[in-house]
């Protein structure tokens, strides 16, 4: 699905997103390359939701939304926050298979 399709699954108008931040406010650390992190988050705090998306993806659909085609998204998983429970959605740029047994 395209930028708009995806939006609309989502029930947002549009995507505001930052770095994820630790509790100071500093961007956090990717534990598995130990620099900091590359993905981005929008915060629906009306409907307890996130929406994580990775820096490539989002730069790809920021420089050319109307090629960009293949967006999906991960089961959504319930979360616990400081506020309670969220829904957190994390956005795929999906490749398909090149073979399907």
């Amino acid at each position: 699905m395209d930028i708009v399709a995806l939006k609309e699954k989502l029930g947002v108008k549009h995507l505001e997103l930052a770095y994820l931040t630790d509790a100071e406010g500093n961007r956090q650390i990717d534990p598995t390359t130990n620099a900091e992190t590359k993905w981005l988050k929008h915060w629906d705090n009306d409907r307890r939701q996130a929406i994580l998306i990775h820096e490539d993806t989002a730069l790809m659909i920021k420089k050319d939304p109307a090629n960009v085609t293949n967006l999906g998204t991960k089961p959504a998983v319930t979360k616990s926050g400081a506020g309670g429970e969220y829904i957190m959605h994390v956005v795929i740029n999906y490749t398909a298979p090149a073979i399907v047994i």
